[in-house]
């Protein structure tokens, strides 16, 4: 059989220490990873995925950032914290798939079928606009070449943390602050058209009743601010994705997040 030493030693690697620290942190973002983190990827397929881009950016990111000292307190040490800014990694790039999950329930709310539930992509409740969403922008970015974006991100990040550098929490909060406030304002923005929609549909429904109070609106309304935001997302699905990948994923390397 052959062992993993002979198997790196194949990819012109010769310290398996610093390729597991390269893994830790890309293992760690795998974790979050948009289409690859969800529950129905083979696990066996995560891992692998994991091991190639590890070896695929370790000669870019060795090459570029000396190496510890080969101890194992210290190894430890680098370990956990690669692990630790994997995941802050994973979570800002985690940001924009939540950005497209907020939208959805804000147009699920103003459209009044926000207590219709589907299958979901993720191991979270969301309504069917939420879903038909994630689904959507899950296959958007893979079938256009987001992975060979992550990638580059991957070695990119080195740059701004390299491997055993001081964790300046401060500075992670104020990424995350301005994350957060970042998905947010662009859910709201893509949901925009739908609370105009909803605005009006108010507005419409308030006059009727007040102009014919005996006529019963909901059972005409309701329907009708259904049917009129199915049509709204079937034309408006293109352009929102379309805004949220150049938003959150076309300007990924590195402007976001420095």
């Amino acid at each position: 059989m052959i062992d993993i030493v002979t198997l790196v030693s194949v990819f012109g690697i010769v310290s398996l220490d610093s390729l597991a620290l390269v893994f830790c942190r890309v293992a760690a973002v795998a974790f979050l990873l948009p289409g690859l983190s969800a529950s129905y990827v083979p696990p066996r397929f995560k891992l692998a995925l994991t091991f190639v881009i590890s070896i695929t950016i370790f000669s870019a990111v060795t090459n570029s950032t000396p190496l510890p000292p080969n101890s194992f307190e210290t190894l430890s040490i680098i370990m956990v914290k690669e692990i630790i800014f994997g995941t802050i990694i994973g979570f800002s790039i985690r940001f924009g798939l939540f950005t497209l999950q907020i939208a959805g329930t804000i147009v699920a709310q103003a459209s009044s079928i926000a207590q219709i539930f589907g299958g979901s992509v993720s191991n979270d409740a969301q309504s069917t606009i939420s879903n038909i969403l994630t689904i959507s922008g899950v296959t958007l970015l893979m079938i256009s070449g987001f992975l060979d974006t992550f990638v580059l991100f991957l070695v990119q990040s080195y740059d701004w943390l390299p491997l055993n550098s001081a964790i300046d929490g401060a500075l992670i909060l104020d990424m995350i602050v301005n994350l957060m406030v970042s998905s947010y304002a662009l859910a709201f923005q893509l949901a925009l058209p739908f609370l105009a929609l909803s605005l009006f549909y108010n507005f419409t429904l308030g006059a009727i009743n007040r102009a014919m109070p005996q006529l019963l609106v909901s059972f005409v309304g309701a329907p009708a601010i259904i049917a009129a935001s199915i049509a709204l997302l079937l034309i408006a699905i293109e352009p929102i994705l379309s805004e949220w990948r150049y938003v959150a994923f076309d300007s990924l390397p590195m402007q976001r997040y420095k």
